[in-house]
């Protein structure tokens, strides 16, 4: 157990208070590792739980103030303000613990002199694979890392264990408290209770780590879209994107696990992703839902012109309705001949076939009736009318966000209802020779 010795060590590693509240955490704190000499029958039982832990090095990582108004308080030495007596600490009840567990402690100046460790700031090893890497390349069993924020009265802290030879887990927790003086008592049962449920991997007789079960304190879901909402498979909401990421309490899931989540944003398509459960879980983003459409189009048959639509949605990038113009001239055929001029309009309906609206590839098809209007100057009559039947449009389009671009083959048939005419009763192909073909391109609001 602790000797008294050791706690004056702790104590006057610290910096002179100043203020009174200061005076007072380090008094508890000093309270606190005092107390660990009086071990009840509950404490020796973890101590002889922790006994395999015996001579096991370990890398307990600056502890990193992650508060909306942070100084320079993540190193456990140098620095200055409350944030940084704060994270010394915290930091040295860390310590205190793992040396209390029989843990060898290293210091900063041995697994800093890897190469590559020199430039990593506090903050890089928030990221399990960095801690996991720096601490086994100094030959460290175990990796600790351990962030806190204060908002008003309350103190958030998170403190993870990972054993560096299999990379994953072993043990942590995560806790809110009222920020107060027994902050600190609180802080020391927990770093107890983590490391009496500490399981790290035992070596087998071909020197390879053995498999285990690892439990998982928490999972970290990260996504790039503020606000997405993520929802369990049993319809639980755990909660919503914040900065970046939403830290859910998983209550000893399984590491690996395969998991089914659900999100959902306003103004984007609800969508599954399948994942594992692990520390970080990286989500893809939402495609966005749209009502509106422009498209911009090019006519093979039709070349001397262009074209445009808009689409409206009815049901959000499957289903709409279309309105489409398209101007374009044909050459006389001798150099005595007149131009010919054409303004065809059509009214469709479309929807896709196949595939999601966030797939790189979609299909679809359209149905509609159009009519165009054809001008032959210095002629009698100059004017005529012909009414199609768009009898089927597919499409194939490459879908690249927000923008798309398509093929699309049309079959037409003239209805010959109007008076005068020049297409009669005929199926529409341009030259004669094939069915329209359109390329185009798809703007989406």
């Amino acid at each position: 157990m602790f000797k008294m010795h050791y706690t004056c060590c702790v104590i006057t590693a610290m910096p002179a208070p100043k203020s009174i509240v200061h005076a007072m955490i380090i008094f508890t704190l000093a309270a606190s590792f005092a107390s660990a000499q009086d071990a009840s029958p509950a404490q020796e039982a973890s101590a002889a739980q922790a006994a395999s832990s015996a001579g096991r090095e370990v890398c307990v990582f600056p502890v990193v103030d992650l508060s909306a108004s942070n100084g320079p308080a993540d190193a456990p030495a140098g620095g200055s303000g409350e944030g940084a007596d704060r994270s010394r600490s915290m930091f040295s009840a860390l310590s205190a613990e793992l040396a209390g567990a029989r843990f060898q402690l290293l210091t900063e100046d041995q697994w800093r002199k890897a190469p590559g460790n020199a430039s990593l700031s506090p903050r890089d090893f928030l990221d399990p694979a960095t801690a996991v890497r720096v601490a086994g390349s100094a030959g460290a069993d175990l990796a600790v890392t351990s962030f806190y924020s204060v908002q008003q009265d309350r103190i958030l802290v998170s403190v993870s264990f990972y054993d560096t030879r299999s990379g994953d887990f072993a043990a942590g927790f995560m806790r809110t408290w009222r920020y107060n003086l027994g902050v600190y008592s609180a802080l020391h049962a927990e770093i107890r209770g983590a490391l009496s449920r500490l399981d790290l991997l035992p070596v087998a007789h071909s020197g390879k780590p053995a498999p285990r079960e690892v439990l998982l304190a928490a999972l970290t879901f990260t996504g790039p879209q503020e606000g997405m909402e993520i929802l369990l498979s049993d319809g639980r909401s755990a909660g919503k994107i914040d900065s970046g990421k939403l830290v859910f309490p998983a209550a000893g899931i399984k590491a690996g696990e395969p998991l089914l989540v659900e999100k959902r944003l306003a103004g984007y398509h609800t969508a599954w992703q399948r994942v594992r459960a692990a520390p970080v879980v990286s989500l893809s983003p939402l495609a966005r839902s749209s009502l509106l459409s422009i498209e911009a189009d090019w006519t093979f048959g039709q070349l001397i012109g262009a074209g445009g639509a808009v689409r409206l949605y009815f049901v959000p990038d499957f289903s709409f309705a279309s309105f489409s113009l398209y101007p374009y001239g044909q050459a006389p055929a001798s150099a005595w001949g007149n131009w010919l001029y054409h303004l065809d309009t059509e009214a469709s309906l479309g929807t896709y076939l196949f595939f999601a609206p966030d797939s790189l590839v979609r299909f679809g098809a359209s149905t509609g009736i159009g009519l165009i209007y054809s001008l032959l100057p210095r002629t009698d009559p100059s004017s005529y009318f012909d009414a199609y039947l768009n009898i089927i449009s597919i499409w194939g389009e490459l879908n690249l966000g927000r923008v798309s671009i398509f093929l699309r083959p049309e079959m037409k048939m003239a209805l010959g209802m109007f008076s005068p005419n020049l297409l009669g009763t005929s199926v529409l192909m341009p030259g004669g020779v094939f069915a329209p073909v359109t390329l185009g391109a798809i703007y989406k609001w």
